[in-house]
């Protein structure tokens, strides 16, 4: 102790509590248990001797008192003064011996009461004797999370700490188990946040504590407005506001004035610099006043003001300015906080008791601990003020007071424990259940990546999530009724999503669920499943193909990538070897998906059956999909629900809007004929300037009368969305009629607040696939009903404008070979042109001619603004709807004709025909199924990519060379050190000069001049991309999609804009080659046309300048295929699609089997005078790339149009057309 007094008690200025609290509150009670040690051994000091004088003074005293006798006996006679003296002495002496005894009981006492604390109090000492050594490394490790890593995801933070910690390993001492909720986590302060709405995972506990230490204001991300209500709910007299609010800065006003917090809701990118100096903490003293200056006015700041700010954003970009000014946090949901929030409401639905038991016991034991801080906190204050603790009674008193009743509440709280233990154990059994419904929200969360109009809200889930266990079916036994849960809570959720998506993702929608549950139960192999969501890269050499004679030279070398995947599937080509003959079937046979695999494939899990359909037959990746899914969750979850008004009503309340996601057809028919069934009345407003006014109108009227409103066309309004947005918030928060409901309809949008998809009921209504359930639905409306069928040869006529509606329809599946363009063809234009033809019909002659133009210019036309695209309409409208169509002898080629004369026997024979139809109905060649497939298949992977590709580009965790930015920096440099010079423009300038003869020196140099702003625009990229690896720059949101576009080998969309024709970028066979190709550019412009970034370019120089010198007025370009070349020029390069070359005959004829395009032989295109020949020649267009669509131009053409050349044919020219015959520059693949 003198040592202790010595170094530490005796330097009271730094070794008192106030001053070690400043560095420690841990270390404050270290230093004041010291303290009082030290009191307590000076009271020993004191007590000790005191104690042996007793003794020796009751020793004394006996023998005094025997003296005494002798005494009084022998000197009876004294006087009375010396025996007055004498009585004092032992009066006193009598007193110094209970006061002795009385010291000596409150040191027993005193003992007695702490003497249990000294061993906890020993070890504590221990522990913060430690920390103290460590107490640097943690607070620096905490700081940087609180200041720097808020924003990111979980892994991320783990990730960054543990290169903090390896930077920091030699340099101090830091906790080896570091958590930001050890070091600076309050359990009291946290178990509050938890009954305050926090989530129990670490993920949460560490935004709290984030929050809650952070220096300034929080900007909080919180997609799912869990962050949002627990600052509600944490937060006394919290005012609420937004930016949009009218009465927003009256608000901040207040709450700066009065010292409230205030929460400000729904902020996007952009923060109101009105309040910059408010998160800037700009205070000074006005008048001795401590005041903030809001615009022009000075406001008082009070100190207890305190600023919230959340953004439903799932990821937001905010700039370095803002970043700067506030704390931003990571709020978004995490699927173990969500698993907890899930268990709760299962236990409290399966066993209400439980969790109310539960609850309970973790209020009791948040009030014990907070009586035993608070003991704990009267002991060590007694104990520091105390001066002679063994003189002060009321002390001693407090201290025994306070250990009984300390030792009162460890017991309840260990009985408190071990009841929350017990109820933990009962509870846990009801987890599989928890876990299956947070997988199934977030493979839900996933698809906002795919459409902005695929969002749901957290709110959303929890209420069909209760609803499960209202509709699943009862069960006396625990795993059946978990099943049964399970099984009720993926029925309800795959039903309500399934509404709201569009066909093409329904699939996609399935196919993510299985992924999510197999995931969980760890089915899943990681390279394998890789395999299959990502681009293949096809290796720069590749060996031979042994087996050229049937495996197509393109499969064989996606082979050569999956024997790379795991040993399993590196035994296929030995496989080929010893049975060709079943792997020549699953390539030839139409059903080849199907087929069992030969050894050693016999027993092979579903997705290795994936990678091998992916590597041989990719466009059959999407049946076998479907089966996967059949086969492990049910035929319904691939036969979603069909469109239906009455279920989604059902699932709707006066508070929750209705939303129709277009395109598709038009609801307003189907939504006027629900409202008559219901007998309510329905107002439309269709949305565009001037319009807000009546729509508020409307919608106020209806909430008092019970009616319904719906606003046509929000995407059009987009000014006047954050004003829907507040409406529709109040609606949540009002009282109105229970029948009034807000029905909304719209095109996918960004300006569509996120709030209003999230807390709507979505729809759509497509056209259905397939001729029958096109026709059906087409002869179900009402107009059809009312027809007249007796007129045998006007009901053909409606019967062959109806398939002729449903060809259009389903030509659009094929991509571009169908059209251009997809356009939005609906019920609207079929029922106009039934009705034209109607009114037309009443004539002795129908005007065929007339129908023609009004439909297919008009109607249907007036839709299609590509004229490839519209010569489609008119070349199928020519088939169906003409005079022959009402012969006896007209046949649809393997097709039955329908005939009736009265409305049930159409709908009879409808109900008969084909599910399936042969694509020769739609005109096209049987090739086309292939392309259709194969272009689903590559829509579906990509598709995969955005949603699951996150889990699977970030590589294994133990191979560092898989990870994303390690990746991404081997691309980069090896780009950037391949990468081609610029073109150099002055030696093109002296070697090509500008002659007005010679066009192709001006295409030369215009050429190079636009290779060389794509060369900047590449370059840049990539040094962009390793400048953000490093951290030498900010990752802005275009740069991100660049760098998710090199992951997944795909082209930014930043380059397309400059190139149009690149289509996709590898890491080992890039785009270096063939960009490497254009330094061979002057010898090859004037014939090589695919080569060119702008073909048309080169075609209109080396054409013009002719037609100049014959003063030709009327140019024309015309092909033509003669043997000498006097002018005009040859060009080279360019691929058919839909036909082939026939070099016998001299003419296109139909494609080979299975083989999609074919090399174009070389045209000589000519320059001539007037309008060329076009008999037996098909018109057939020469666009860039296989897309085919681009923008309409000032010429009226597309951007991806370059020219027409005719083709020597002895078909029709409708014939190719609607076989989609083109030529093209560059091909997809």
């Amino acid at each position: 102790m003198q040592k202790v007094r010595h170094n530490y008690v005796s330097k009271k200025d730094e070794f008192n509590p106030k001053r070690v609290e400043k560095a420690s509150s841990a270390a404050k009670g270290l230093c004041e248990w010291v303290l009082a040690l030290d009191e307590y051994e000076k009271v020993l000091t004191i007590v000790r001797p005191k104690q042996e004088k007793y003794l020796q003074s009751q020793q004394e005293v006996a023998r005094l008192q025997e003296s005494l006798k002798n005494i009084i006996i022998r000197f009876i006679c004294f006087n009375s003064r010396d025996q007055q003296e004498t009585m004092n002495n032992q009066q006193q002496l009598d007193r110094d011996i209970k006061e002795c005894e009385v010291k000596l009981q409150r040191a027993t006492k005193l003992m007695e009461g702490l003497g249990g604390e000294r061993e906890r109090w020993s070890k504590s000492s221990a522990i913060y004797e430690q920390r103290l050594k460590q107490v640097l490394g943690d607070i620096i490790l905490s700081s940087g999370t609180i200041a720097y890593l808020g924003v990111f995801s979980n892994s991320f933070r783990q990730k960054t700490i543990k290169m903090w910690m390896d930077n920091l390993k030699g340099n101090m001492q830091f906790s080896e188990n570091f958590s930001l909720q050890n070091i600076l986590g309050q359990p009291i302060l946290i178990r509050q946040w938890r009954m305050n709405g926090l989530p129990s995972d670490q993920f949460s506990i560490e935004n709290g504590i984030i929050m809650n230490r952070c220096q300034r204001f929080p900007l909080i991300i919180d997609p799912q407005g869990q962050g949002n209500r627990f600052i509600r709910q944490n937060e006394k007299d919290i005012k609420l506001v937004k930016f949009t609010d009218s009465d927003f800065l009256r608000t901040l006003e207040n709450t700066l004035q009065f010292g409230q917090p205030l929460l400000i809701e729904n902020i996007y990118e952009d923060v109101d610099s009105t309040i910059d100096s408010v998160l800037l903490k700009q205070i000074f003293k006005n008048a001795g006043v401590m005041s903030v200056r809001i615009g022009d006015n000075i406001i008082p700041y009070n100190k207890q003001f305190n600023l919230f700010m959340t953004t439903k954003l799932s990821n937001p970009h905010y700039t370095p300015e803002i970043s700067t000014k506030v704390t931003i946090i990571n709020f978004t949901i995490t699927q173990s906080g969500l698993e907890d929030q899930l268990l709760e409401i299962c236990v409290s639905k399966e066993q209400p008791n439980l969790e109310e038991e539960k609850n309970r016991q973790i209020l009791q034991q948040h009030k014990n601990k907070q009586e035993l801080q608070k003991i704990e906190d009267q002991i060590l204050r007694v104990l520091n003020k105390a001066e002679n603790i063994l003189n002060d009674e009321e002390a001693i008193q407090i201290l025994q007071t306070s250990k009984e009743k300390s030792k009162d509440i460890e017991e309840k709280q260990e009985t408190s424990e071990y009841t929350e233990r017990k109820i933990d154990e009962a509870r846990v059994q009801y987890k599989p259940i928890a876990i299956h419904g947070a997988l199934l929200f977030f493979a839900v969360i996933s698809l906002a990546q795919l459409d902005s109009m695929y969002q749901y809200s957290l709110s959303w889930l929890l209420n069909l999530y209760q609803e499960a266990f209202i509709k699943s079916e009862s069960s006396q036994r625990i795993q059946q009724r978990i099943t049964n849960i399970n099984n009720m809570t993926l029925n309800l959720i795959y039903n309500q999503v399934c509404r709201g998506l569009f066909e093409k993702d329904k699939l996609l929608y399935s196919f993510i669920i299985l992924i999510k549950i197999l995931e969980q139960k760890k089915q899943i192999d990681f390279e394998e499943f890789s395999f299959i969501i990502r681009q293949i890269t096809i290796p720069t050499e590749v060996p031979e193909n042994p087996f050229k004679e049937w495996l197509p030279n393109q499969a064989w070398a996606r082979v050569q990538v999956l024997i790379k995947v795991n040993k399993k599937l590196s035994q296929i080509v030995d496989s080929m070897r010893n049975f060709p003959e079943v792997w020549m079937e699953l390539l030839d046979s139409p059903d080849g998906h199907q087929i069992r695999f030969p050894e050693p494939f016999v027993i092979i899990t579903p997705i290795q059956r994936m990678c091998i359909i992916k590597a041989l037959r990719p466009g059959k990746l999407p049946r076998v999909i479907q089966e996967f899914v059949a086969s492990e969750l049910g035929d319904k979850y691939i036969q979603p629900p069909s469109f239906s008004l009455h279920q989604s009503f059902q699932g709707s309340n006066p508070k929750s809007p209705l939303l129709f996601v277009l395109p598709g057809t038009d609801p307003m028919n189907a939504l006027l004929n629900f409202a008559k069934q219901k007998d309510i009345q329905l107002r439309s407003v269709s949305l565009g300037q001037g319009q807000g006014v009546i729509a508020e109108k409307e919608i106020e009227d209806a909430k008092q009368s019970g009616t319904w409103v719906i606003l046509q066309n929000c995407h059009l309004y987009p000014s006047w969305m954050p004003k829907l947005e507040k409406i529709i918030e109040d609606i949540q928060t009002q009282k109105m009629h229970n029948h009034f409901r807000l029905w909304l309809t719209s095109y996918p949008s960004e300006d569509l607040p996120a709030s209003i998809v999230q807390s709507s009921v979505k729809m759509t209504n497509e056209p259905p696939t397939g001729i029958k359930s096109n026709l059906q639905v087409s002869y179900s409306s009402a107009l059809y009903q009312q027809l007249d069928y007796s007129n045998k040869k006007l009901s053909k006529l409606f019967y062959a404008l109806s398939f002729f509606h449903a060809i259009l329809q389903e030509r659009r599946n094929y991509g571009p070979i169908g059209f251009n363009i997809y356009y939005d063809f609906n019920q609207s234009d079929l029922f106009i042109s039934i009705r034209q033809l109607q009114q037309m019909a009443a004539d002795v002659s129908i005007p065929f001619h007339a129908l023609h133009y009004l439909i297919g210019e008009c109607n249907y036309g007036g839709r299609v603004t590509d004229e490839r695209d519209r010569r489609v309409v008119r070349a199928l409208l020519d088939e169906y709807l003409t005079e022959k169509v009402t012969f006896d002898t007209f046949q649809i080629q393997d097709f039955p004709i329908i005939e009736g004369l009265s409305y049930e026997e159409y709908m009879n024979q409808l109900n008969n025909l084909p599910l399936v139809q042969p694509t020769h109905l739609f005109g096209f060649h049987p090739n086309a199924e292939i392309m259709k497939d194969q272009q689903y298949t590559d829509e579906i992977l990509r598709k995969l990519q955005q949603t699951l590709g996150s889990s699977y580009t970030d590589g294994q965790q133990n191979d560092e060379s898989k990870k994303a930015d390690n990746v991404l920096k081997q691309l980069c440099e090896e780009y950037l050190a391949n990468f081609p010079r610029k073109f150099d423009i002055e030696i093109a300038n002296a070697k090509y000069p500008h002659d007005y003869k010679n066009s192709f020196n001006t295409v030369f140099q215009q050429e190079i001049s636009r290779f060389n702003k794509l060369f900047s625009v590449i370059q840049q990229s990539f040094i962009d991309t390793l400048n953000a690896i490093k951290g030498l720059t900010a990752m802005s949101d275009q740069l991100e999609k660049i760098t998710q576009s090199f992951l997944i080998g795909a082209v930014p969309e930043q380059w397309k804009n400059h190139l149009l024709r690149i289509y996709r970028i590898s890491q080992e066979e890039s785009g270096i080659s063939r960009i490497g190709q254009i330094n061979k550019f002057p010898m090859s412009i004037g014939s090589l046309v695919s080569s060119l970034l702008n073909p048309s370019l080169l075609l209109s120089y080396k054409i013009t300048p002719e037609n100049t010198q014959q003063q030709q007025t009327n140019q024309i370009l015309n092909s033509s295929f003669l043997k000498s070349l006097n002018d005009g020029t040859l060009i080279f390069g360019l691929f058919l699609e839909g036909c082939r070359w026939d070099y016998g005959r001299e003419m296109i004829v139909e494609s080979n089997p299975k083989v999609l395009t074919t090399l174009a032989p070389i045209i000589w295109l000519k320059p001539i005078q007037g309008e060329s020949e076009t008999k037996n020649q098909y018109v057939c267009p020469v666009y860039k790339t296989a897309e085919r669509r681009g923008v309409l131009s000032t010429t009226g053409h597309s951007t991806n149009f370059i020219m027409n050349v005719n083709l020597p044919t002895e078909q029709s020219q409708h014939h190719w057309v609607k076989r989609g015959v083109a030529m093209l520059c560059q091909l997809s693949d």
